[in-house]
């Protein structure tokens, strides 16, 4: 399925998933490491040949995802990191490994955590098929090894799948509390994205309406005459105590002065001298020195 992303996310995403593919890469080569110890150890009962075809498909499997990550390819789907097919890969070459490996695979079953370690984001349902294909995997190579004759220990399988039975319930529990921990973390975010915005379209509402408001009062104001001999006083919390500070126009200090017209200034007066138009109809108001 195609999905259309801003260039902006597809830079970011492609940056996120081309890191999360290199973890891939560099898990397949330890795992190839551990393959070739198992071959010189001598605890791989196959023939060097089938070693070196598994190593041969891991390699091309790897460049195959390369290639359409580095193309751009992986945006047309659903999930651009392509999880899921990358684990399903992953458990068929752990699967054909272990086989190689006869009795000895007891040991190596934590690589089956390694690999659902990568789908720990996904949806809990979908993780659960991939851990229950991990579990009847094993199952399938010990049965496989009866009829061949090559199951040397049958209780010693049985805890071996009891084990990794109970290990495979504790990883669904886990990926559940991971997938609810990220709707929390969405849901926190869109909650705060939106009180953000109301906050944004709340202060304007609020300046428009102080504009409209002040309008008549400032108007008023406006209107005193210039030689009037009583001082003008702004309440605290006025219109005009809020106009006259962000025109920048000071109010007196609470030292009582006289003015050169012979009046006294109270505290909190405001001292008039250099004309100032209030919009274009009205008359002019004087700022403080």
């Amino acid at each position: 399925m195609r999905v259309d992303w801003d260039e902006g996310d597809k830079k970011a995403l492609q940056q996120l998933v081309t890191k999360r593919f290199a973890m891939a890469a560099g898990t397949y080569a330890l795992a190839l490491l551990l393959t070739w110890i198992t071959v010189i150890g001598g605890f791989y009962q196959a023939p060097v040949e089938t070693a070196v075809l598994c190593a041969g498909l891991i390699l091309v499997s790897q460049l195959v995802f390369f290639w359409i990550f580095i193309r751009g390819h992986n945006l047309r789907f659903r999930d651009p990191s392509l999880t899921e097919p990358q684990v399903l890969v992953g458990l068929v070459c752990l699967t054909y490994f272990l086989f190689n490996v006869g009795s000895n695979r007891g040991s190596l079953l934590v690589l089956y955590l390694l690999v659902l370690m990568f789908a720990v984001f996904l949806q809990p349902r979908v993780f659960v098929r991939y851990a229950a294909l991990a579990l009847f995997s094993f199952i399938g190579l010990s049965l496989l090894d009866l009829q061949l004759d090559r199951l040397d220990e049958p209780q010693a399988v049985v805890l071996q799948a009891c084990v990794l039975l109970v290990t495979l319930i504790w990883m669904c529990f886990f990926v559940g509390y991971v997938n609810r921990l990220r709707q929390r973390m969405r849901q926190r975010s869109s909650m705060s994205d939106e009180s953000g915005s109301a906050t944004i379209r709340g202060s304007s509402a609020s300046c428009a309406s102080r504009r409209v408001t002040s309008r008549p009062k400032l108007a008023r104001l406006a209107s005193l005459p210039m030689n009037s001999s009583k001082p003008f006083v702004p309440r605290a919390g006025s219109t005009a105590l809020w106009y006259f500070t962000s025109m920048g126009i000071r109010c007196m200090p609470t030292v009582s002065t006289k003015s050169t017209s012979g009046s006294r200034l109270r505290s909190g007066t405001c001292a008039m001298s250099r004309p100032m138009m209030v919009e274009s109809t009205a008359p002019t108001v004087l700022s403080a020195r």
